[in-house]
């Protein structure tokens, strides 16, 4: 499982990005190869005496930047989902899936399903809670929840200027990345 946050200015975490559990017999990795090597004529494979080290790029010296950067890049993603074609094989029970799920989910925390949109490999889940404090209290259970496809999921809360209104956001789940 990987996640990720980013700090905005108000101290408190807005990204988290999660690939979920990928079920009880697990993930399997596929490798392939341009060229096939039988392994009875096959050399030893040569071995690099240093590796090189890429140092991670610096931290951002601008909050407000990185939260910018992060909501444009969001932004963007949504965008590709709603040009991504609709194949209803998989959208359709893949929606019916996850609205189920998130059911399950509304009975531990109140929250409304506002839509869920399947396409080829994308979903988007639009959510509204009371307001932004009971937002923040679900994000992790939606982002551990098992459901019914493994898939990425991207949960992007901004802090709104008055927290006790209504909270909506949209919940990004990448099912090629799961």
């Amino acid at each position: 499982m990987k996640n990720r946050t980013v700090p905005f200015l108000s101290g408190r975490v807005l990204l988290a990005l999660a690939a979920c559990a990928v079920g009880a017999a697990g993930a399997t990795l596929t490798l392939r190869s341009t060229s096939a090597v039988s392994l009875s004529d096959a050399a030893p494979p040569a071995v690099r005496e240093e590796a090189t080290v890429r140092p991670s790029p610096p931290a951002p010296k601008d909050p407000a930047e990185e939260q910018r950067r992060v909501l444009a890049e969001y932004a963007g993603e949504l965008q590709r989902h709603e040009l991504e074609p609709i194949q209803p094989g998989w959208a359709v029970p893949t929606a019916t899936g996850l609205r189920a799920d998130l059911d399950t989910l509304r009975t531990r925390r109140p929250f409304s399903v506002l839509g869920v949109d399947c396409r080829t490999r994308t979903c988007v889940m639009t959510l509204e809670w009371s307001n932004y404090e009971r937002a923040t209290e679900t994000a992790t259970a939606l982002l551990h929840h098992r459901f019914v496809v493994p898939c990425a999921r991207t949960v992007l809360l901004p802090e709104p200027p008055q927290r006790d209104k209504p909270y909506r956001t949209q919940v990004l789940l990448d099912c090629m990345s799961g």
